[in-house]
């Protein structure tokens, strides 16, 4: 019998520790959110300024400056899918490549 009592509190021990490592995923997956929105929000205003830059001083025509609207278009969503979505999909535990990947 001490064997049988021995196991079930150590799968209880075990069910403990999984838990608080999934509240420090938790976290760590928030934080990798917050950080995300700021990336997201400082690379959009970055390439609408540099691409801004670029087109004052070289008066393009409207095919290039379609192009490059469209290009930080895709960056920025790029970027907002990579740092925002794929966290937010994580914290709400959604999408997980693999068991606590959070390490």
């Amino acid at each position: 019998m001490g064997v049988v009592s021995v196991m079930v509190t150590d799968t209880k021990y075990y069910q403990e520790i999984i838990g608080k490592l999934e509240k420090v995923c938790q976290k760590k997956y928030l934080n990798n959110i917050l950080i995300g929105f700021h990336i997201v929000l400082l690379t959009a205003i970055l390439f609408f300024t540099i691409f801004s830059f670029f087109e004052l001083s070289a008066n393009l025509n409207s095919s290039i400056r379609t192009f490059l609207v469209y290009f930080a278009l895709i960056v920025a969503g790029g970027s907002a899918v990579y740092f925002l979505v794929i966290p937010l999909l994580r914290y709400f535990k959604l999408f997980r490549a693999a068991f606590l990947k959070c390490f």
